[in-house]
């Protein structure tokens, strides 16, 4: 053999081990929890007894669209087989009003996202509940949780009652997860600064979660009927992702400016959570089946009122 062809071979042999490390890396291997987060469960329910008053009476979700991603974007290691992401707004029953959790995102926003359907009557209930709510909370800045807020025809009003942290309430760069509020919406806002919990109306409590983004937050709901239920945003986007504390593929990761290892902890405690309180109803961002069992057992009611 000459020379240059075995020098040839011997680089493609050398591209290939690189390649298949490169993949590896990026689609296929999870990574490891430091141990550094923490959610005192103890904590979190005395806050969420520390404003007078009742507890929601229910919890009811709208189911504002659907997307496909493939499987290895969801859970590294997967496959390339399309899996549904379902986008989801939430509204809390109290016996003098409602509050909000996640605004979804309009018909547009939801077409860019190559969304393979969208319900309009849907999206107008959340549009109509989130001008009269108590008040709306998100549980990260991105559009498909934010973008009903920042779209909303009347955005200054519903404002005047959305409590937003500091990282939620501005401007956000990036390839996949830029956001940008109108001109002048925030104007004389002040957001809602807090480190680790914050009790927002009797029986929910806001959880600093970090990660996802720098504002990802949970939302802890304790019903009237002691019924526990934790919002996790995006920190999952399936339940899969907790039970087996495995995290989205390291490029998706890199892709969305997340922060890999505080993302693989939170997964870890609510791994945690999930075992030592198997009542706690654990809702994950994008799980149609998840959040489909708990509107069949009785947890949340399908539809806003």
């Amino acid at each position: 053999m000459k020379p240059w062809l075995k020098w040839a071979l011997r680089i493609v042999a050398a591209l290939s081990v690189i390649g298949a490390a490169g993949y590896w890396w990026l689609l296929i291997e999870s990574g490891s929890p430091p141990g550094r987060y923490r959610i005192d469960l103890a904590a979190v329910r005395a806050r969420a007894t520390s404003i007078p008053g009742e507890a929601p009476r229910e919890a009811r979700v709208e189911t504002i669209g659907e997307a496909a991603f493939p499987s290895v974007a969801v859970t590294a290691g997967d496959g390339w087989s399309p899996i549904p992401m379902t986008f989801f707004a939430y509204e809390l029953v109290f016996a003098d009003g409602i509050g909000i959790v996640d605004t979804g995102m309009d018909k547009a926003d939801a077409a860019a996202m190559n969304a393979t359907s969208f319900d309009d009557d849907a999206f107008k209930r959340l549009t109509d509940a989130m001008i009269t709510a108590k008040f709306v909370v998100v549980t990260h800045e991105h559009q498909d949780h934010i973008g009903g807020l920042i779209k909303h025809p009347q955005i200054k009003a519903v404002l005047a009652h959305t409590i937003l942290n500091p990282q939620q309430a501005r401007d956000v760069g990036g390839m996949m997860t830029a956001i940008t509020w109108p001109a002048g919406a925030l104007d004389g806002y002040k957001p809602t600064d807090y480190d680790p919990y914050l009790a927002i109306a009797p029986g929910v409590v806001l959880i600093r979660a970090p990660g996802h983004t720098e504002g990802s937050q949970m939302v802890y709901v304790r019903l009237a009927s002691g019924k526990e239920i934790l919002f996790i945003g995006d920190v999952a986007w399936k339940r899969r992702n907790i039970d087996e504390v495995r995290e989205r593929a390291r490029l998706i990761t890199w892709l969305m400016n997340e922060d890999r290892s505080a993302v693989l902890d939170e997964l870890a405690v609510l791994k945690r959570l999930a075992a030592e309180n198997p009542d706690l109803a654990i809702v994950p961002g994008h799980d149609g089946a998840a959040v489909g069992a708990l509107v069949a057992s009785g947890v949340l009611a399908a539809g806003f009122r």
